[in-house]
């Protein structure tokens, strides 16, 4: 894995070999360096075949300042031409993979961890906020309507 900031991560690009490295990155445009050309890193890398994992906050103030509505930015590379289920999976099954924990993490499916959550509508659009948190099966959080 290799944690980069999406700027410099367009720098080596090119040199990465794509079947041996994933990249996480925080999901948003990025500018190119030396240019104000604003760029999809993710989409760039996984055009290159190199697998990406998004990283959500990168500290507290950024985790608190997107709760409400935290795919927001990733709703934004969606729109800039990124993929869906590979948005979709860059937030679930790769960084699963990634930590070792994909026996019981990252998928929907019988045998994984029921830790879910659950929007009022799609989570990628700039409405799409969070309704409910699952964990282990179990209801951690609800919002009251």
């Amino acid at each position: 894995a290799l944690v980069v900031s999406g700027a410099d991560a367009l720098l080596t690009l090119d040199a990465l070999p794509a079947d041996r490295v994933t990249l996480v990155l925080a999901p948003r445009l990025e500018t190119e360096p030396t240019t104000r050309r604003l760029v999809n890193v993710a989409n760039e890398a996984v055009d290159l075949g190199i697998s990406v994992a998004f990283s959500l906050s990168s500290n507290q103030s950024n985790f608190r300042s997107s709760q409400d509505t935290p795919l927001f930015a990733v709703a934004q590379l969606v729109h800039m031409g990124f993929d869906r289920a590979t948005a979709i999976r860059s937030l679930t099954q790769t960084p699963a993979k990634l930590l070792g924990m994909d026996e019981t993490f990252g998928t929907i499916e019988k045998g994984q961890q029921a830790d879910l959550l659950i929007f009022d509508g799609d989570p990628l659009s700039a409405t799409g906020r969070i309704e409910r948190v699952l964990s282990r099966g179990e209801t951690i959080y609800q919002t009251t309507l």
